[in-house]
């Protein structure tokens, strides 16, 4: 193995792969604020695209978004021999996703230059510090430190952009009060969460040890009663591989519905388990808003994001429309969103907004944040995968 050296005045890939897309953006250097471009490529295309993308630009860094980092990673951390094969053993923790991740780094040390870096970051390193009341399961003590079970959360990037965001917006609009922001975040795309954030830092979500629990998703069951997953195994004698098909691929709205994972088809269906579906899902996302309404304590503001979100502001307003008793004041407005959208009036006691947001940004920002990390960006030498 090669000992080698970069720069942090490089031009940096990320890549953003998610249960349903892959999407990336690329960097002048790591410090940029501000992706240069930024798109969306098939897994089947990657290869092709990183050849073309490398021969135009030289990357000298790329970076892959794991939601799942296990114990053993919660920072940025440079891709070795080592950490490569240790990153292929998370697969089961996150079984639609990290597998993903694995086919970006093979492909990024295909094409990549001998002298260029892979850098993994983790979805979960937003929440790695929640109160031990929320990462803690009602289980034996002794197993779950043996196992390192506990409440990781996920969605991070996606979380912390609306949080920067909502903190862009303290700072310019006269709404806000000098008093500490109480803030729940909502991102709902093909995987859905919820994060309730005080004073800047996260104290709880619905995802936990993997991201199949909380929410209802397009395929993931979410929250379910765990005396159901072992009676159902000795019902249908399942294997736990079986069983675990079930809960990731064919649940959550595609399960309920029949019909399909697509929200916008589901919205537009006549079928009535295609409408107890949006039932569900919109029910979950009220009865968690409840939930960290109490613990937070109050509520200064809702933020929505992602694919379902964004292509339906009918939906947020939907989910919205039954929480007066928040102090929530919906805004009438079924405008499609073009960009960032306030949902409420400007007499509602809880602002409340829809937002694309920008993960790669906030990607970014952790490698920025992360001394070892620019330390060895900087120039120290290291061990390289290659």
């Amino acid at each position: 193995m090669n000992t080698k050296k970069t720069s942090s005045e490089s031009t940096v890939l990320v890549l953003n792969p998610g249960s349903s897309s892959l999407k990336w953006a690329s960097f002048s250097c790591v410090f940029s604020t501000q992706p240069d471009c930024s798109g969306a490529v098939s897994y089947q295309e990657l290869e092709e695209f990183l050849r073309d993308f490398n021969e135009k630009n030289s990357t000298a860094i790329g970076v892959v978004r794991f939601v799942h980092g296990g114990s053993e990673f919660c920072s940025p951390t440079i891709v070795t021999d080592h950490v490569f094969h240790q990153l292929q053993e998370l697969d089961e923790l996150a079984p639609l996703h990290n597998p993903k991740s694995i086919q970006c780094l093979q492909k990024l040390k295909l094409v990549l230059q001998p002298t260029s870096t892979c850098i993994a970051v983790f979805d979960s390193e937003f929440f790695n510090q929640l109160p031990p009341q929320s990462q803690t399961y009602g289980l034996p003590y002794k197993l779950s430190e043996k196992y390192s079970i506990r409440r990781y959360g996920f969605h991070g990037f996606a979380h912390e952009s609306m949080l920067n965001f909502w903190q862009a917006l303290q700072k310019t609009d006269d709404f806000f009060s000098a008093a500490p922001s109480r803030l729940i975040t909502i991102q709902l795309g093909s995987g859905c969460s919820i994060a309730a954030i005080k004073n800047g830092k996260p104290i709880d979500t619905t995802m936990g040890f993997t991201p199949n629990d909380g929410l209802l998703m397009a395929t993931r069951c979410g929250e379910i009663d765990s005396g159901i997953v072992t009676w159902l195994q000795r019902k249908e004698n399942l294997t736990s591989v079986e069983m675990e098909k079930i809960l990731n691929l064919q649940s959550g709205l595609l399960g309920i519905s029949g019909e399909s994972a697509n929200m916008k088809i589901l919205l537009n269906s006549q079928s009535k388990l295609s409408k107890l579906a949006i039932e569900v899902f919109c029910w979950r996302i009220q009865k968690s808003i409840g939930a960290y309404f109490a613990i937070l304590g109050g509520l200064d503001g809702i933020i929505f994001s992602g694919g379902i979100a964004e292509n339906s502001i009918s939906l947020c307003q939907r989910i919205l429309g039954n929480l007066e008793h928040l102090g929530i004041d919906v805004n009438s407005n079924e405008n499609r969103i073009k960009s960032n959208s306030r949902l409420t009036t400007r007499q509602s006691k809880v602002a409340c907004w829809l937002v694309k947001n920008n993960e790669a940004q906030s990607i970014l920002r952790s490698l920025q944040q992360n001394i070892n990390t620019l330390n060895l960006l900087e120039g120290e030498s290291y061990v390289s995968h290659s």
